[in-house]
């Protein structure tokens, strides 16, 4: 019975935590972290204020369950990519277009884990740091497939390794996704995957050394979805 009682309430507990961190992430989507209290999560909810300080210490831990969340789905889907069958080559854009793919689908998450003012909305300094910590980890697998194509010779050595140049390719991403966030693609009738497409073939050809490799380019077509 006392067991039965106990999975009961650790059912409820998760219930409640889950309930919680889904409705922060859509008011945090909506209105951003500062402007979001925890009143109005609480009201979201349909708890108390007490009911959240008593699973959260207030929205920066919250927030910090969201990070978690959004880098392990983004990073799930980054080893699916670099596992998939292909030349590095073919990896390396399987694994741009994973982070393509995780802003349209999971946009409150890219929202979360892509704030580039993080460190002066509030936030509390281990929240920072655990930011920090895993935004590092999420480049670990695009750098080393970026150094296997260096070491095979494909890719130019650039100043900086693998990492350099894949901070280089990310802010390519980052900024076709702004323009796209913002409504300029539809508004001028751009189509977002083929500029997707477009803008990592600009890059590539800018870094691949042989011309075999910057030919292989043209038969990779990474579904945007």
């Amino acid at each position: 019975m006392n067991e039965t009682i106990a999975r009961r309430q650790q059912a409820e507990r998760e219930e409640r935590v889950n309930k919680v961190i889904n409705v922060a992430k859509k008011l945090f989507y909506k209105n951003g972290y500062q402007r979001t209290t925890v009143r109005d999560i609480a009201l979201k909810a349909h708890f108390s204020t007490g009911v959240i300080y008593f699973y959260f210490d207030g929205k920066g831990d919250i927030y910090g369950r969201l990070l978690e969340q959004g880098y392990q789905i983004y990073m799930d889907m980054q080893r699916e990519a670099a596992c998939a069958e292909g030349t590095v080559i073919e990896k390396l854009k399987a694994v741009a277009y994973a982070y393509v793919n995780f802003y349209l689908n999971y946009p409150e998450y890219h929202d979360v884990i892509s704030n580039q003012a993080f460190r002066h909305i509030g936030l509390p300094a281990e929240i920072v740091k655990k930011h920090d910590n895993l935004s590092t980890q999420s480049f670990l697998i695009p750098a080393a497939l970026m150094e296997e194509a260096i070491q095979q010779g494909l890719i130019i050595d650039y100043k900086g390794g693998g990492i350099a140049l894949i901070l280089l390719a990310w802010a390519f991403i980052i900024g076709l996704i702004t323009v796209h966030r913002r409504g300029d693609l539809d508004k001028y009738g751009v189509d977002f995957a083929k500029s997707v497409d477009f803008h990592f073939d600009i890059f590539m050809k800018g870094i691949l050394r042989q011309e075999s490799a910057r030919s292989s380019t043209k038969s990779i077509r990474q579904p945007v979805r």
